[in-house]
């Protein structure tokens, strides 16, 4: 992986002090299972994986309305990945709005990963 930074919403702040606290982060293995097991509870489990954190939130900037390129670079995708995947996805205006208010800001922020 190439380093880049990593563009967050100012909600961000007061999150990222307790991950960096974290002494163990979880394996891709127990990942998967906290995550499906979370979706088996609310959605069902199926097609769910752990890049499911990651897609969702490309996927809400995008309908966000934030600039394209900056997500992709963000993300670590290239524009045309992330226009195959994420710019045909069905919201209702409901949950439009909602994904809005949630991202808000961001673009404001950023952590160069490495």
């Amino acid at each position: 992986m190439k380093s880049r930074y990593v563009w967050l919403t100012p909600n961000a702040t007061d999150i990222l002090p307790e991950f960096f606290e974290i002494e163990k982060l979880p394996s891709v293995y127990a990942w998967r299972n906290l995550i499906y097991r979370a979706a088996e509870r609310s959605i069902g489990g199926e097609g769910v994986g752990v890049k499911t954190t990651r897609k969702t939130w490309e996927s809400w900037l995008v309908v966000a309305g934030y600039d394209l390129t900056l997500i992709a670079l963000s993300q670590g995708h290239t524009e045309t990945t992330m226009l195959n995947h994420y710019l045909q996805l069905p919201f209702t205006e409901e949950e439009k709005a909602e994904i809005k208010s949630r991202v808000a800001g961001w673009g404001k922020i950023s952590l160069k990963v490495v």
